[in-house]
């Protein structure tokens, strides 16, 4: 089962990317306008930009496999095998933050992995489904 995630401070990465465009685009016009040896740097910049908003914007999601939880934050793609689950907790939405459903994934070598999940309640029954132990509400 698979749950989209939110990536962390979603709101700084629209803004620092509006900024970055904006100076692009005045760069694009200055350097066109003022010295025409370097139009191919100026010519470059559009596709420096895209670049960088494929990689800034990377998808990210968790899934619930048979083997373990994969987690996918951008490039990183971590495979946390059910047995090595230490804790689930819920986390407060820091001030000035928008996020929502932070959850904190904690795992017995010490990895401790923070995500935003859009269905946060739905995520955690999935979790102890496949974890009942991690269940702080299972009568033992």
């Amino acid at each position: 089962m698979r749950f989209s995630t939110i990536p962390e401070h979603t709101w700084m990465r629209i803004m620092a990317s509006l900024c970055l465009l904006i100076v692009s685009a005045l760069c694009l016009l200055f350097f066109e306008l003022h010295n025409p040896a370097t139009r191919l740097l100026a010519a470059l910049q559009p596709a420096c930009l895209l670049a960088f908003g494929i990689v800034w914007f990377q998808r990210s999601y968790c899934e619930f496999q048979e083997s373990g939880l994969v987690l996918r934050q951008g490039w990183r793609k971590s495979l946390i095998p059910y047995p090595t689950l230490v804790e689930l907790k819920t986390l407060g939405r820091p001030s000035g933050e928008f996020t929502r459903g932070r959850i904190l994934i904690t795992a017995g070598d010490g990895g401790r992995w923070v995500i935003s999940v859009l269905d946060a309640a739905r995520f955690m029954r999935e979790a102890y489904r496949r974890c009942p132990g991690l269940n702080p509400n299972r009568s033992a």
